[in-house]
């Protein structure tokens, strides 16, 4: 037991070291993104349209978010994704550059333009940020790292408990 303990120390203490830098990218970023539903700078909130049934054309919304300058969206290449939310009336057009621009799906009024940095910090999150391979080669491992030393935290945590159960 003794030498199961001296052996759960070392790996723990190196195995800290190996993964400090990238689980606090981790965890940093994933305290974040958990904000993000309350901080207009990470992530827009949805603004109000005209809720029900869309009745605007996706092409006459995109006529309508492309009179945004700072979105940079010229024609459908430049959007990377849209979102239909019908409850709140809204189309939700993330342009390429990280601008999202929220259209009235009704009327076609421009509800709300700003930049979306959640994408940003998803990828810096996943370590995808960086190269796509860091994610599995530098991001994956320390994860894994991370779960162990909490299995082996866990572990030094009981030792005093352990060591009078033994003796």
């Amino acid at each position: 037991m003794k030498w199961l303990l001296r052996h759960l120390t070392k790996i723990h203490r190196w195995g800290a070291w190996l993964a400090v830098l990238p689980s606090l990218l981790i965890l940093g970023t994933g305290i974040v993104l958990a904000l993000r539903q309350t901080s207009p700078w990470i992530q827009p909130p949805v603004q109000k349209g005209t809720p029900g049934i869309p009745t605007l054309a996706l092409s006459k919304a995109l006529e309508f978010a492309q009179s945004v300058s700072e979105a940079e969206i010229q024609g459908w290449k430049d959007v990377k994704s849209i979102e239909v939310k019908p409850a709140q009336g809204v189309f939700c057009f993330r342009a390429n550059n990280g601008y999202e621009v929220q259209v009235d799906s009704v009327s076609g009024r421009i509800l709300s333009a700003s930049p979306r940095r959640t994408t940003w910090i998803i990828a810096l999150h996943e370590g995808s940020y960086f190269y796509p391979w860091i994610r599995w080669v530098v991001f994956f491992p320390a994860g894994v790292v991370l779960f162990f030393l909490s299995c082996t935290g866990a572990g030094l945590l009981l030792r005093p408990y352990l060591g009078k159960r033994c003796r």
